[in-house]
């Protein structure tokens, strides 16, 4: 047999197979798609993930409470209305579906984050179940006119069968198994359709009391089993590291106390498939303003040496020009005494601010040093609340 006959044969073959299994097959750059990402509206963030969160993919968004996990999954649909707005291909006319099963939905805080809650674009439920949720998801996906869906939160997604039983009665890994069966065929509708899925996740306490284990011994796990960590495509932690606090006049008292404002918060990627994972970042998040832009861009010019450091607290400008004019002066030398400052100083002069995440952008694309993003690779823990259980 010549070799031009066998590769008419081989071509042949091919496309009998590719009509015969609905697939593409051949050469992986033309099989496979290019991995565009929606931005999550922070620069630091965004960063670490490679570009955003990936289109096409299922996400995992896991902490404890008050982390900011549902206010990047918001910033991140603001940012996709934006994109759709502005007539960008694959994101033009193309639906949002917020799922919310907590029924904790802050319309007043989504609008404040820039997201259009009355877009009719904006697909917005409150299932009462896990086969409800599932099934709505499914038949939105598959008609191809949605581009990101958003869980809130896997906890709460309960199964039917969980809600009908009596108290003390309900099957161990119900919720488990439903989401394995609900994450099956979706992922590859996901990715057919080109819609993205963020899953919001708690974190859950487990105490080892022996058996095998470390008595005694408290360990954290997700709920939803272990189907959501295998066919996540990005896992996210995020943890509180400190909160920030003012002084507030308290009209009830005439006095001045001091509030939490906000909370900085440590961001790890511990699962990326389509970029470089274990990287983190410090990001800040006011209480019902979001997260803190002009934080995370003055966070990048302080790694990438831009903005230098020196005693007393003080943060020198004056090796970028753009920045420095028109600044307030110590030593002859532009500068703003503090982070506390600075951030004041940013909020007083949107400019600034929008140029130092101008130029903080510019340096992350001109040198990007991933060795101050690092994170140390996190063992996880694959035990399922649902086995034991919880």
């Amino acid at each position: 047999m010549s070799e031009t006959k066998k590769k008419i044969t081989l071509a042949a073959r091919k496309a009998a197979l590719a009509k015969k299994y609905n697939t593409n097959i051949g050469p992986l750059s033309e099989v496979a798609k290019q991995v565009d990402c929606i931005p999550t509206g922070n620069i630091a963030i965004d960063h670490i993930l490679g570009g955003g969160f990936p289109r096409g993919r299922l996400i995992e968004l896991y902490g404890p409470p008050s982390s900011g996990k549902s206010t990047i999954a918001l910033q991140a649909a603001a940012e996709f209305q934006r994109r759709a707005a502005a007539g960008d291909p694959g994101y033009a006319g193309k639906s949002i579906l917020y799922m919310d099963h907590e029924n904790a939905m802050d319309p007043a805080y989504a609008k404040a984050l820039g997201l259009d809650i009355d877009s009719e674009l904006f697909l917005f439920a409150q299932p009462d179940s896990l086969e409800d949720s599932a099934n709505i998801s499914r038949e939105l996906v598959a008609s191809g006119e949605i581009g990101l869906a958003i869980y809130d939160s896997v906890a709460a997604m309960i199964p039917q069968a969980s809600l009908d039983a009596e108290t003390g009665k309900a099957s161990v890994a119900l919720q488990a198994r439903g989401i394995a069966e609900f994450l099956k065929p979706y992922v590859r509708e996901l990715y057919s359709t080109d819609t993205t899925a963020i899953f919001l996740n708690h974190l859950a306490e487990v105490i080892d009391m022996g058996g095998g284990g470390r008595p005694g011994i408290k360990r954290y796990t997700t709920p939803g089993g272990r189907a959501l960590k295998f066919f996540s495509s990005v896992r996210v932690e995020f943890h509180q590291i400190g909160n920030i606090t003012e002084e507030v006049y308290d009209d009830l008292t005439n006095d001045k106390t001091k509030q939490v404002m906000a909370t900085n918060v440590r961001v790890k990627v511990v699962k990326n498939k389509v970029a470089p994972p274990f990287k983190q970042a410090t990001v800040r998040v006011r209480y019902g303003k979001g997260f803190d832009q002009a934080y995370s861009a003055f966070d990048l010019l302080l790694k990438y040496k831009k903005v230098i450091a020196a005693g007393g607290g003080w943060f020198y400008f004056d090796r970028m020009p753009s920045l420095a004019e028109g600044m307030p002066q110590s030593k002859d030398r532009p500068a703003l005494r503090g982070l506390s400052a600075v951030l004041r100083y940013a909020e007083e002069n949107p400019g600034w601010a929008d140029e130092m995440r101008r130029l903080a952008v510019e340096c992350l694309k001109s040198s990007p040093d991933d060795e101050q993003f690092a994170a140390t690779p996190v063992l996880e823990d694959e035990d399922d609340l649902e086995e034991e259980g919880i």
